[in-house]
């Protein structure tokens, strides 16, 4: 049998050949591939790259054709494992959480497509694919990493939402004697209408024999994508200014409750949760900057000079303050922090909150023999209920 390589017949540009020499010259690499695959390890590799080469065309032309295309699209369960299932009905609107474990789980699921399959399928998962990033309708195990391992998101069909925003609630229930007028409660409900936004961006071009030499070297690029979009993102959660370019931020938003600073770190944020349960909301994360953290955590008494955290309101081992959990997130400015309450915040994300990924080429990459990568999600932010929000000044 004759074995081929990739490059000798374009191994990322097809433009001479239909979709059928394609599929067909694809079994033919899945056959050369397994049959290599114990004498001829690197042939084997060589026939792995070249159909997924052949894969990422396929699905762009049949996108660009205007059909679906799923390519290595994976669903995940509430424990972020492959599955049949997707958690909850999704057409209840039921939530899932944009995770930093469920997005490594799915690159690994896709890694995990690299594998021989005698009825002639893909040997490996197609490069320009749609991503599930969401573990569904369960929260995270553990102490949540990131703000975005607890605020809920949600999948939209359409660029457009719409989202009911509570302002203000006025409970009026009382005794009400035999044939009297009952009262009225107001609960302050206004539609919002929002347009997502796409956050995206490329990798630099990158060599095709170094993804080819160093096989890990497109799992760590997709990796470093993943964290620089979610970091774009929960900047955009916070700072967002609702502009054209940017998603609707929380501290943005009117309504928001504030705390000036007054004595130290441990007053304000306990005067935040009074500021909610106030209000009837139930507390859900603190959110604050490696800084504010560190001023927690160095904290001592004025008399002797022991750490507060020996028998104070932070519970490390927990990472939770006056009961609350608490995260980390680089992206909130110097002294400031966030109290979010339940169902105060959520993410509004494409159906199934997926976000893609593709490897392609770009103006001069083909006379260099470069490839790039990109990544790409439509987001928008929703303050359901404002007054659930509080941020808080952690210094003077």
């Amino acid at each position: 049998m004759t074995f081929h390589y990739p490059g000798e017949d374009g191994r990322l540009d097809f433009p001479d050949q239909s979709d059928a020499e394609l599929k067909s010259r694809r079994l033919q690499l899945i056959t050369e591939g397994q049959l290599s695959v114990k004498s001829a390890p690197d042939r084997a590799r060589a026939c792995v790259d070249h159909v997924n080469a052949i894969d990422n065309e396929l699905a762009g032309r049949k996108e660009r054709r205007g059909g679906s295309s799923k390519g290595g699209a994976r669903k995940f369960d509430g424990t972020g494992q492959s599955g049949n299932g997707f958690g909850p009905d999704e057409s209840k609107g039921a939530p899932g959480f944009l995770t930093g474990a469920s997005i490594k789980g799915a690159a690994d699921a896709l890694a995990d497509k690299i594998a021989t399959d005698r009825e002639g399928k893909s040997l490996l998962a197609t490069g320009g694919t749609e991503v599930h990033v969401v573990d569904p309708g369960l929260q995270p195990l553990g102490r949540p990493a990131s703000v975005l391992d607890v605020v809920p998101v949600i999948g939209a069909s359409a660029p457009q939402i719409r989202y009911m925003r509570q302002t203000s609630r006025v409970n009026n229930a009382a005794v009400v004697a035999a044939g009297e007028t009952k009262p009225t409660s107001t609960y302050g409900v206004t539609p919002i209408d929002r347009t997502r936004k796409v956050l995206a961006h490329l990798s630099e071009p990158i060599q095709e024999y170094d993804l080819l030499d160093v096989p890990a070297l497109k799992e760590f690029v997709n990796t470093e994508l993943d964290f620089g979009l979610v970091k774009a993102l929960e900047t955009e959660l916070f700072y967002g200014d609702g502009t054209a370019a940017h998603l609707h931020g929380i501290g943005q938003e009117s309504g928001v409750q504030t705390v000036a600073f007054a004595g130290n770190i441990f007053a304000v944020t306990r005067k935040a949760i009074t500021a909610v349960t106030s209000l009837g909301y139930n507390p859900s994360v603190f959110v604050m900057s490696p800084a504010d953290l560190e001023a927690i955590d160095l904290a001592v008494t004025s008399g002797s000079g022991e750490f507060v955290n020996k028998s104070g309101p932070f519970d490390p081992a927990e990472a939770k303050l006056w009961g609350v959990p608490v995260v980390v997130s680089t992206s909130l400015a110097p002294k400031e922090a966030y109290l979010l309450s339940d169902d105060s915040v959520r993410i509004y994300a494409d159906v199934q909150a997926r976000i893609r990924v593709e490897w392609a080429r770009s103006g001069d990459d083909f006379e260099t023999n470069a490839v790039r990568a990109r990544l790409e999600g439509r987001f928008e932010v929703g303050v359901s209920r404002p007054e659930g929000v509080v941020k808080i000044a952690t210094a003077a």
